[in-house]
């Protein structure tokens, strides 16, 4: 009896040991991480800063990539890039082993610009004769797109879309207005637009840091008060300047 409760006693304490080593191995912090980003105004002047600062209260240093929309959603489901400055919460739908981090950093409004003389509703993505451009994926318009006949081109960031736009070589283009910040590039060139809907904006992560969510969430509701604070992070009252210019003309949020 006193053997097998000696030896029951030891595989109680060994597994203790284990399990406390492992606990011990999951919550260490990486000493640096590999995050992406894309060119937006309201992405290289507020969250990207936002970012840098939420992983410097973990005391873990960030490499900052810019790479395109689409292609950094594949690295990081791979696991290749570590997490994304932010995105469209959705994109997990279609990538399992993203996480979007709570809690939202902005709301995104999903905005339609047409060529002057076209129609400017959803029915106008049923036209083949026409092009839309986008940019990056699909994936966070599956909503808007999913039935749509016209001819989809995707381009590697917003300026490039923009011009091709301004140059009517593109009779459509999909946009997104930051709804947290007053940072969005203007256009003046004669178009119409039409207001889709709004998704809210996450820091994503890939699955494999997914131990590091308590301590991202308090630091990103520290560094969101933080910003409130300073009036540089204005999410509860949203931007007026995506609506008309000086001149009276639609800006674009690109």
């Amino acid at each position: 009896m006193k053997l097998s409760l000696i030896k029951t006693i030891m595989i109680a304490i060994s597994l203790l040991v284990t399990n406390s080593g492992l606990a011990a191995t999951k919550s260490e912090l990486p000493a640096q991480l590999n995050v992406s980003f894309v060119q937006h105004n309201a992405v290289i002047h507020v969250y990207q800063p936002m970012i840098a600062r939420v992983y410097e209260k973990l005391g873990i240093e960030v490499h900052f990539n810019k790479v395109d929309i689409e292609r950094s959603l594949s690295l990081l489901n791979n696991g290749e890039l570590d997490a994304d400055v932010i995105r469209a919460g959705v994109v997990v739908e279609q990538n399992p082993n993203i996480i979007a981090v709570e809690p939202a950093l902005t709301k995104m409004e999903v905005v339609l610009y047409c060529q002057y003389t076209l129609v400017c509703n959803k029915q106008a993505m049923q036209s083949a004769k026409h092009i839309l451009g986008l940019v990056g994926s699909v994936q966070q318009h599956h909503q808007f797109l999913h039935d749509a006949a016209v001819d989809i081109v995707s381009f590697v960031d917003y300026q490039r879309m923009k011009r091709m736009f301004e140059l009517g070589r593109i009779d459509y283009m999909i946009n997104i207005n930051d709804l947290g910040t007053p940072h969005n590039h203007r256009i003046n060139t004669s178009y119409k637009s039409t207001k889709l809907y709004q998704l809210n904006g996450y820091h994503l992560i890939n699955k494999k840091w997914a131990h590091l969510l308590p301590q991202l969430k308090q630091a990103i509701i520290e560094t969101q008060q933080e910003m409130h604070a300073n009036k540089l992070f204005l999410l509860e009252q949203p931007s007026t300047k995506t609506g008309l210019d000086n001149d009276g003309k639609v800006q674009s949020a690109i």
